[in-house]
């Protein structure tokens, strides 16, 4: 019998001790790991109950077997280990993201940069969306409520400076220029948030976040105060040194979070200098809280804002400052309750819909709004 070479003795047990590594870190605090919610920005899955007859029995190898997956030591750390590789080589981890200009994250979800670049004119999906608002304006303006509808900009839109290069050409006529034209025709107010948003834009501080698909709260003032001018309170409007405070750094946020590196990365934004009513709504996703209200410090009335993440957390301090009430609800991509405007029975209702989702209302309409016969809205041709 050959024995073995005194270097090779000790494989087997540095295999074991590789091999154990994932329980060892499993049975340490915190499991030795970063966790889901930390690289990837989600909720790991939980530990199924264990099966009670046939019918549950068959759906819990699955789920136990996502919530291995989800806890197996050390899993955190090669991902985060991973994405920090990917990202300094510039590699895309998801295709949802892709890498702009001096560190900038630019999100490719809803065919974002298409449309950035108008090369993506859904005209049907806009003037649907027009048609249904103006539904919407001569309900609520029956009533004696007041209403306005307008587009937040994709980020892509405001800071094309930092779009890859081949991403940055001159866009021609987009979808938010439809969109426009075609509520003029319509006869319903809105507001072109571009030029404001562009115009703070051009300072040295950002208005939206680098590694975010989302503005941040001085691009929310911004075209806050531009929100309030057009309703005809301008003195809703707050300079920034009145509500904002130093600024600080922000963890990497959902682009980063998709690329596996928002514990490596971060961003720029301000102090509140004024109370928030609500620290934070929502956790995880758009959809997960549909509605909330908060009562105001501000003068008398109440505002009913219909929007998205662009307008559920950030837009609220401003808001809340200026009236006594306000409530928010998700879109849903128009397929909001809409027994809520009699339920809260707002003076003012504000439709505020992200430019990406544009398309999301195509043949939906708010639940519980009887359809009524309505003049086409006219076609804007797209050349």
């Amino acid at each position: 019998m050959t024995l073995l070479r005194p270097y090779r003795r000790w494989w087997a047990p540095a295999i074991l001790v590789l091999l154990c590594i994932p329980a060892i870190l499993q049975l340490l605090p915190g499991n030795g790991r970063l966790s889901a919610q930390t690289v990837e920005g989600r909720k790991p899955a939980l530990l199924p109950q264990l099966p009670t007859g046939l019918r549950t029995l068959q759906h819990f190898p699955a789920a136990l077997d996502a919530y291995l997956d989800d806890h197996f030591g050390g899993r955190g750390l090669v991902l985060a280990g991973h994405g920090a590789l990917r990202y300094w080589l510039r590699s895309p981890v998801s295709e949802r993201v892709v890498y702009g200009r001096d560190g900038w994250l630019f999100l490719t979800d809803n065919r974002v940069l298409e449309q950035t670049l108008g090369a993506l004119i859904r005209t049907d999906a806009v003037s649907h969306l027009v048609s249904l608002l103006a539904e919407i304006n001569a309900r609520l303006s029956a009533n004696g409520r007041q209403f306005l509808a307008a587009l937040i900009p994709n980020k892509h839109t405001i800071y094309k400076r930092y779009l890859p290069v081949w991403a940055a050409e001159e866009a021609g006529r987009t979808e938010y220029d439809l969109f426009l034209a075609q509520m003029a025709q319509a006869g319903v107010a809105t507001i072109d948030l571009r030029p404001p948003l562009r115009l703070a834009a051009a300072s040295e501080e950002p208005i939206f976040y680098s590694t975010d698909t989302h503005w941040n709260r001085l691009g929310a003032l911004t075209a806050f105060d531009a929100i309030a001018a057009t309703l005809g309170k301008p003195h809703w409007a707050a300079d920034p040194a009145q509500v904002l405070g130093a600024p600080v750094a922000r963890p990497g946020g959902d682009l980063a979070r998709f690329l596996a590196v928002n514990w490596l990365l971060a961003d720029r934004d301000r102090d509140l200098a004024i109370e928030d009513a609500i620290k934070r709504a929502v956790e995880w996703g758009d959809y997960v809280q549909r509605s909330y209200e908060v009562a105001g410090t501000g003068e008398k009335g109440t505002v009913l804002v219909v929007g998205d993440s662009f307008s559920r957390d950030l837009l609220r301090p401003y808001f809340a400052r200026s009236v006594a009430r306000l409530v928010w609800v998700h879109h849903q991509g128009c397929q909001f309750d809409w027994s809520d405007v009699d339920r809260f029975n707002p003076d003012t209702v504000l439709f505020l819909m992200a430019e990406r989702l544009v398309h999301a209302c195509l043949n939906n309409r708010p639940v519980g709004m009887d359809p009524q016969p309505q003049a086409p809205v006219p076609m804007t041709s797209s050349k």
